[in-house]
């Protein structure tokens, strides 16, 4: 008999010199000696026999940060891990060490971090237990746990928790306009099938005209694995969840198409809207594929959340491609979606801690005719592979947009990113705009510094704008690390970074090339890092090298821009008060490798010098006229 799903929780309490076990069901809490106050809760989100997804927290219950953390453990059997995000991690046969990554090192008084992975395994599944935190003999916890058992507080004994008794499982066929049932848990009818109770179901087959409906209590689990299952359906949802948390897993190929009219189960909130509808919390993982046809309205919609852990799958929707109203994330898998709205959105708006999408990994492709990534309250990038292409926003949210890391490739843009606070801490961006690339703002037009904030602390940025600010923020612009490259607008109005508050550099590479402004803006105020900035005499054209070079010859920074351009702002830890570098155009560079423009290696030679500065002014030593600021 198949494993039934069931969430696995191993929680282990580090208190010093304590071993206290408390009575759960299905969930087993420990405590030992471990560094600080410290928890680990290590879930099992979903086992689907020969895989699973965890989540794993660490908790700091200490009042003061632990800067720098490491967690490790082995696995009972032969478990290995697949993918892991939010995290870098090594295996060794059975023994597995998580590190945090540069981002989130850091985890506060009473803070919390997380990360997740995908493993594969054969046998059993057995939790984790012996968990060990920084790597000191202090920090050493063996604790012996399993999620099916409970331990008495009294007794010390450990007694098995049986599966939940309301668990059934059926094999659901699917042939022409018919549907069939072997087991219990689901009823057909005609060409609906009902599912029922929580348990673990299995559908294969090709139905025409159908419906897999899941109507179960709230909070129960029901695994259905497509196998190679084709679902049409000309007036509803062909897979439509009326209520139960449901983990939908890929094996082969399966599809879910739907008409251009449907009638609704909820008139007054026209539901449900989607190819593929859930009115709870939805999981998709497997190693097969599904195509998505949303000919009505969207192709997967969750009003919970939605979580992609594995599986290739593809989506075509008339409007949104992929949405859950609280919350979108996607750990894995391969992903494409050509949507007429957003392609990926979530729009819970009552509730802080909900309204978000994140991006812990996975290859995904997306065409929209809206915003690429909608999010109201946090659009996130942890990992992954992103090629965007959007008729609006690449990346947006009404208030918090981060890039911690992975690779985003906007090739098409309105305006590559907006939101309120823009924040990049990793990973590599390129984007192609119409109009501004990065975009910080609280939303109004104005002159006045607004609050809002370009925030660059680390990655790679190569940023092209056609009619618009490359660097634009109603309020400041913060540079402490990375690399920055501009290539700004050929307008005389439009300029390479312009912003309403300060523009402080205290830390990496930058380098515009902008057009003919006295609008085009400089690091200023409390920046500690020197920067220079020319307006040439003469327009250049995109062909022409930009080379900056100190007195004894070593070169700073080779750059070709991708339009003529007029100005010419630079910033690196390279430049030191009181030195004097030379501002090349033209010439040629001999090897090297260029990226995005920006070209490192290789030896220049050749070329006009355009002008000569020597830095006498904190921050930024200026050639030519600049000033001025607009209203936006």
């Amino acid at each position: 008999m198949r494993k039934v799903y069931k969430s696995k929780k191993t929680m282990i309490s580090l208190l010093i010199f304590t071993i206290t076990l408390m009575a759960v069901v299905a969930t087993s809490y420990f405590t030992a000696n471990i560094y600080g106050a410290t928890e680990v809760e290590y879930d099992v989100q979903n086992d689907w026999g020969g895989g699973a997804t965890v989540d794993v927290i660490i908790y700091n219950s200490d009042s003061v940060n632990m800067d720098g953390w490491n967690l490790s453990w082995t696995f009972p059997g032969d478990q290995q891990i697949a993918s892991l995000w939010n995290a870098e991690y090594t295996q060794s046969g059975s023994n597995v060490t998580v590190t945090n990554t540069e981002w989130n090192s850091i985890i506060p008084a009473n803070g919390s971090i997380s990360f997740g992975f995908n493993l594969t395994y054969s046998g059993t599944n057995t939790d984790p237990t012996d968990f060990v935190i920084n790597g000191s003999s202090s920090s050493t916890a063996t604790v012996k746990a399993a999620s099916t058992t409970s331990t008495s507080q009294t007794t010390g004994t450990e007694t098995t928790t049986p599966d939940d008794n309301s668990t059934k499982d059926a094999q659901i066929t699917l042939s022409n306009n018919s549907i069939s049932v072997s087991g219990s848990g689901a009823i057909a009818s005609g060409n609906q099938v009902t599912i029922s109770s929580a348990g673990q179901y299995s559908i294969s087959g090709s139905i025409s005209d159908g419906q897999i409906i899941v109507d179960t209590a709230d909070e129960d689990k029901v695994e259905i694995t497509l196998n190679s299952a084709s679902i049409n359906c000309s007036n509803s949802a062909p897979i439509n969840i009326r209520s139960g948390e449901v983990i939908l897993t890929l094996r082969g190929d399966n599809s879910t198409t739907d008409g251009e009219s449907y009638n609704y189960d909820d008139s007054v909130d026209e539901e449900p809207n989607a190819a593929i509808f859930s009115k709870d919390d939805l999981t998709i993982n497997g190693t097969g594929s599904i195509t998505v046809n949303g000919n009505f309205n969207d192709g997967i919609n969750c009003k919970d959340d939605l979580k992609i852990s594995e599986g290739t799958i593809n989506v075509t929707a008339v409007d949104d491609g992929l949405r859950g109203k609280e919350s979108v994330e996607v750990n894995g898998g391969n992903i494409t979606v050509n949507a007429q709205g957003d392609g990926i959105k979530a729009d819970e708006e009552n509730e802080t801690e909900k309204g978000y999408v994140q991006i812990d990994g996975g290859v995904l492709n997306i065409k929209s005719g809206d915003d690429a990534i909608n999010a109201f309250n946090l659009t996130e990038i942890n990992d992954g592979t992103l090629s965007i292409s959007a008729t609006d926003k690449g990346l947006r949210s009404d208030n918090v947009v981060t890039v911690n890391g992975g690779n985003v490739n906007i090739t098409k843009s309105d305006e590559g990113v907006e939101a309120k606070t823009i924040t990049f801490n990793g990973g590599t961006t390129n984007i192609e705009a119409t109009d501004d690339s990065l975009n910080a703002t609280m939303g109004s037009r104005t002159e006045q510094d607004d609050g809002s904030q370009l925030i660059i602390n680390d990655g790679e940025l190569y940023l092209n704008s056609a009619n618009g600010d490359s660097l634009d923020s109603n309020g400041s612009i913060t540079i402490k690390g990375g690399t920055v490259a501009v290539h700004g607008p050929q307008s005389s109005i439009e300029v390479g970074a312009d912003c309403n508050g300060p523009f402080t550099v205290s830390g990496g590479l930058v380098m515009i090339a902008g057009g003919n402004s006295s609008m085009t803006q400089y690091p200023d105020g409390a920046s500690s890092q020197y920067s220079i900035a020319a307006m040439l005499t003469s327009s250049q054209a995109n062909t022409s090298i930009i080379c900056i070079k100190d007195t004894s010859g070593n070169e700073l920074v080779k750059f070709k821009p991708k339009k003529t351009y007029y100005s010419i702002i630079f910033s690196s830890p390279d430049l030191k008060y009181d030195s004097t570098y030379s501002i090349y155009t033209g010439g040629t560079v001999s090897g090297g490798t260029e990226t995005n423009g920006l070209i490192t290696g290789g030896t220049y030679s050749g070329g006009t010098v355009q002008t000569t500065i020597t830095i006498n002014t904190s921050p930024t030593t200026t050639s030519g006229t600049f000033g001025g600021r607009r209203i936006r």
